[in-house]
């Protein structure tokens, strides 16, 4: 996906009011930020091991549940 970073941000904002209209509580408005917010520091946790820890020698040719963490 190649779009700006102000159609990014654009995009974000209009995905929040579409899901704040949805919602019927606080509480889920929460449960969403917390779930939101894990995926993402998942995956840049993914990427950030992918590109610091996987080297050609040693990189899966798949991204199955195999790999493992250098220790």
């Amino acid at each position: 996906m190649c779009i700006s970073p102000c159609e990014l941000v654009n995009m974000i904002g209009v995905i929040t009011c579409a899901i704040v209209n949805c919602v019927e509580s606080e509480e889920e408005l929460e449960v969403l930020g917390a779930v939101f917010t894990q995926l993402g520091d998942s995956l840049v946790t993914y990427t950030t091991y992918k590109q610091n820890c996987c080297s050609d020698d040693n990189s899966q040719s798949d991204d199955s549940d195999e790999s493992t963490l250098p220790l």
